[in-house]
């Protein structure tokens, strides 16, 4: 398109094209599933397991059975219906019904990738009979700059903020953490996906950190 023609022609006069211009062509969303379903890409399976574990813990039924969240927003969501189907299942087993509908955001730079997973979470959400206890809210923007979006809803409910998959990885995280800032309440709570070591020497996390990407 010729926005995204502007946008490669200042990269390129910055000496930096970003990487969201991978994620604007027509075939993003199957080149980006291709990758995720890959046998040598399973960081995207890691983190769903690592979602599974957080929703299961009694610390997280807590704060959604008796807590007012009912809104969450899925920062670079496109891609990633999967995952966004196992919050909001979870969600849905543990929100009363008088806090719903629930608010699901995507915000995302890729149109294709959106478009994609706001399908495929529309279809779930009809195949189990509860589209209307769910809004599903895609928005075309960039998180590192929240404070442009005014799509945004507006503030009524804490919400439930994720960034996932280690994509925090890809950014300058005080660029990232700065724009959030502009956007949470006091009362909000963050979802963060990033790599973890425990019992294993730092040398050796790191190689495996260098093999697995």
């Amino acid at each position: 398109s010729i926005a995204s023609l502007l946008t490669v022609r200042k990269g390129i006069e910055a000496g930096e094209i970003g990487q969201a211009l991978y994620y604007q062509s027509p075939d993003a969303a199957a080149s980006w599933s291709s990758l995720i379903n890959s046998p040598h890409y399973p960081s995207y399976n890691h983190c769903a397991e690592s979602l599974e574990r957080l929703i299961s813990s009694t610390q997280w039924e807590g704060i959604l059975r008796t807590g007012s969240h009912a809104r969450f927003v899925m920062l670079g969501g496109g891609g990633s219906p999967s995952k966004d189907m196992l919050l909001i299942g979870n969600a849905l087993r543990l929100i009363p019904k008088s806090r719903r509908p629930i608010q699901y955001v995507l915000l995302d730079l890729s149109n294709p990738l959106l478009v994609d997973s706001t399908r495929f979470i529309l279809r779930e959400l009809a195949r189990r009979e509860v589209a209307t206890d769910v809004t599903v809210w895609p928005i075309d923007g960039d998180f590192l700059k929240l404070h442009e979006c005014s799509s945004l809803p507006a503030e009524g409910s804490r919400t439930i903020w994720a960034i996932t998959a280690g994509t925090i990885g890809n950014v300058r995280e005080n660029q990232f953490f700065n724009s959030l800032n502009t956007r949470v309440g006091s009362r909000d709570l963050l979802i963060i996906s990033v790599d973890t070591f425990a019992e294993e020497p730092l040398e050796k996390f790191r190689a495996r950190i260098m093999e697995k990407y």
